[in-house]
């Protein structure tokens, strides 16, 4: 169902529901764990949480939204801090990443099975495109990786490229968030210096921001 809800998750590890209908006051709230909620992301179905203890938690949307907060999955990828959740398209697949250096791709429809990827750096960000076929993962010290999840390939373009962009730049810089458009012709990602970089497939051409 269509819900305007707002969810904010807090470093007491409290997450609220704020509803529009009452001046955004709290009308449900999850306080079962004390770990800092690091983030969030929902699917039609779902809501995810990631913890700074290294917890990402599922949760049923029409039994939250009624206030019924029981998980309906727990998952966990190391005692590290969560950085990052993300849904593809549907709710059928479930990303996440943080201070362990690798990523996790969970199969809803394979009662939540998952398979990981080693990166060996901090994830600070996670993003499927719009047709969920790739995911993309940004972090620590430029790392810059898509996964082609039709062959469980990495789009080795991509990573070309920004490798170009960035040869001879002694500044090695963070890269803090992602995301693709709607479309999903074009990638930007943000840099810890304040930079932002624009790629358009499917060679990932740099096209922006202007010099």
């Amino acid at each position: 169902r269509h819900d305007e809800r707002l969810s904010i998750g807090m470093l007491d590890g409290v997450l609220s529901l704020l509803s529009p209908n009452d001046d955004w006051n709290p009308c449900g709230e999850i306080d079962y764990s004390e770990s800092p909620i690091l983030c969030q992301d929902w699917c039609s179905s779902y809501l995810a949480i990631g913890r700074s203890d290294g917890s990402v938690t599922v949760f049923d949307k029409e039994k939250a939204m009624d206030g019924f907060f029981l998980p309906a999955v727990e998952l966990s990828d190391s005692s590290m801090p969560i950085r990052s959740v993300s849904f593809g398209t549907g709710g059928r697949f479930l990303v996440f990443g943080g201070d362990a250096g690798n990523v996790s791709i969970v199969n809803r429809r394979e009662e939540w099975s998952s398979s990981q990827i080693m990166l060996r750096r901090h994830v600070l960000a996670t993003k499927w495109s719009p047709g969920g076929r790739y995911v993309v993962f940004t972090g620590l010290n430029q790392t810059l990786r898509m996964i082609d999840t039709l062959t469980g390939d990495e789009v080795q373009a991509i990573r070309a490229k920004y490798s170009e962009i960035t040869k001879g730049n002694g500044d090695v810089q963070d890269l803090t968030c992602v995301d693709f458009s709607k479309c999903g012709n074009f990638i930007a990602f943000g840099c810890s210096n304040g930079g932002v970089h624009i790629l358009r497939g499917p060679d990932w051409e740099l096209v922006g921001p202007p010099a």
